[in-house]
């Protein structure tokens, strides 16, 4: 969805698609109530997955899901991993809707006394306010949760972006 915040980027490695496909499952785990020490939590299939880090705060508004597929290089030695870390969609819009109801209700307890000259025409900026740091509330810490993901992911898989984000 274009609407959502997402980043792409490719990668190489110098490992094998299976030998990169093992990595990843050996640092995911597929169990929701599962006490691990492993990073991430998904599924992996024969040449793709979907993962979200796991948090002992977890929190749904930012936190990103990870999706990917690998293909061996065509000189045979390694692997391209395509990778796409987005918001997850029923956080954000959750959120967003809750921000934009609170703007509105500000608006209609702001306007009345604006109207009536009894406050500070700058008071109608308040809802505006609000939605911004609704907004940046749920954007920031995505935007600082895939710089951590990518720094992660790159460490764990030996990668080298080749196409930056």
């Amino acid at each position: 969805m274009w609407l959502l915040p997402s980043v792409q980027a490719r990668f190489n490695s110098p490992l094998s698609k299976t030998e990169l496909l093992q990595r990843i499952q050996a640092n995911t785990t597929n169990r929701i109530f599962e006490w691990t020490d492993k990073p991430f939590r998904g599924q992996i299939a024969d040449s793709s997955f979907e993962l979200h880090r796991i948090r002992w705060f977890n929190n749904v508004s930012n936190r990103p899901r990870i999706t990917g597929t690998v293909e061996p290089l065509l000189n045979g030695e390694g692997s391209e991993l395509k990778l796409r870390i987005w918001l997850y969609p029923v956080g954000f819009w959750f959120g967003a809707f809750i921000v934009l109801l609170i703007s509105l209700v500000a608006m209609l307890i702001v306007v009345e006394p604006v109207r009536s000259s009894s406050m500070s025409p700058l008071a109608i900026f308040i809802p505006f306010g609000i939605l911004g740091f609704g907004l940046a509330s749920v954007l920031g810490p995505f935007w600082v949760e895939v710089k951590s993901l990518r720094l992660l992911l790159t460490k764990l898989l030996l990668l080298t972006e080749i196409t930056p984000a």
